[in-house]
């Protein structure tokens, strides 16, 4: 997944689109990836982690998405379903880079 993406920067870099262009292609592929990421964490995160963060302070907030991404990773189902779908989403862009002549 993490040598996908590089490859994946490389290639735009490499690339003759304006650095205006780049940076919105960045910001495209950063909005698709969190699409997939939050939803998967958020469903393994218990509501009451959820819920309790709402009422806390901003130095304890920190602390809390600390707990809850650790609840949400502890069994490895959240990092594998995560990691599959960041893998489509990287084929994706792979594709449309292709297609759209940009490597």
């Amino acid at each position: 997944m993490e040598e996908k993406l590089k490859e994946i920067v490389k290639k735009i870099e490499l690339s003759k689109l304006s650095n205006d262009d780049k940076e919105a292609l960045y910001q495209q592929i950063s909005v698709s990836l969190h699409s997939v990421v939050v939803p998967v964490l958020l469903k393994y995160i218990p509501k009451e982690q959820l819920d309790a963060l709402t009422n806390k302070e901003p130095k304890d907030t920190v602390d809390g998405f600390v707990t809850m991404l650790k609840t949400a990773m502890k069994d490895g189902k959240a990092f594998g379903e995560i990691a599959a779908l960041t893998d489509e989403v990287l084929a994706d862009v792979e594709t449309a880079l292709v297609k759209g002549g940009v490597v």
